[in-house]
């Protein structure tokens, strides 16, 4: 189940929290939910394969050909393809789209429901001309997030990212 997080530590910092429950922020079960991912490098398959273990099915658009893989996911055409099933009958109820620290480098409009950074290495830096200029594009991914900033609290470098995003609270 997906849990409530970022609304549990809202209350609990607001004072309002109404104490423990059994079934307080249970969340929402995906098992059996759908998701839609854009771009199944090294990160999407790697989010694909737990996401059908979590019982859900998955839809994808790569912009070169890809698979087979370990795992059962159906290919889509296009973006527009899998944009098209949230709209259908049986609408996605999750998307991933991986973005690499270049695609965020050129994004001033993104605004998403949660993002995670996975890691910030120093294996990327032949486009960067320092360390910090990468981590501050990797970091773009976070503002303007409406849920659930997910970083590895043991990396001081996602978390301080976490700590200057631009978070959109309600």
């Amino acid at each position: 189940a997906a849990r409530r997080l970022v609304e549990g530590e809202r209350l609990a910092r607001s004072g309002e929290w109404p104490g423990w429950s059994p079934t307080s922020m249970l969340g929402h079960r995906i098992t059996g939910k759908r998701l839609g991912i854009l771009g199944m490098g090294r990160i999407g398959r790697a989010t694909a394969r737990r996401c059908v273990a979590f019982g859900m099915e998955v839809i994808y658009f790569n912009r070169s050909p890809v698979g087979p893989f370990d795992f059962p996911a159906k290919p889509r055409d296009s973006i527009e393809a899998v944009m098209a099933e949230a709209a259908a009958d049986h609408p996605l109820d999750v998307y991933a789209v991986e973005l690499s620290s270049f695609q965020l480098h050129y994004s001033d409009s993104l605004s998403c429901e949660s993002a995670a950074v996975l890691n910030v290495a120093e294996d990327h830096l032949d486009w960067y001309s320092s360390f910090e200029d990468y981590a501050a594009d990797k970091g773009r991914i976070y503002h303007h997030v409406q849920q659930a900033c997910v970083y590895n609290v043991a990396d001081p470098t996602t978390e301080q990212l976490v700590r200057e995003a631009d978070v959109a609270y309600e």
